[in-house]
């Protein structure tokens, strides 16, 4: 008998659904990891949520990057109680811009999910 794991996929989503929902980004990836596993005949879906994990890991790069160099130059440039002011709202700011940012990557990785369409060459 071949046993095919990818026809529980759908329950799989649904519960990445329901972690995106919540906002729960640690157990969104940990589901997403079996999704993977489950999925690894089918190399067009999982280049797509690479693709996503990309996306996702330069624009946490570029948020960062650019909160240290303001962060470095508020120092810099001011004086220490204005350089404390800066940083405390910097710091304020990037946890807002990483949360839609993890917000963001959750949505990529469920419409490449839901948009997947199975093609006859994508079966080994």
């Amino acid at each position: 008998m071949d046993y095919e794991e990818e026809m529980h996929a759908p329950n799989r989503i649904e519960t990445l659904l329901q972690h995106h929902d919540a906002a729960d980004v640690a157990s969104f990836d940990h589901v997403l990891h079996g999704l993977k596993i489950m999925m690894k005949n089918h190399p067009n879906f999982l280049d797509g949520l690479k693709q996503d994990e990309t996306k996702r890991e330069q624009e946490t790069k570029k948020l960062f990057k650019t909160a240290k160099e303001t962060i470095l130059t508020a120092f810099k440039d001011k004086t220490d109680e204005e350089g404390i002011n800066i940083v405390h709202g910097i710091i304020s700011n990037v946890e807002q811009a990483y949360n839609a940012l993890e917000l963001e990557y959750m949505n990529d990785v469920l419409t490449t999910c839901v948009s997947y369409k199975q093609d006859n060459d994508d079966r080994e």
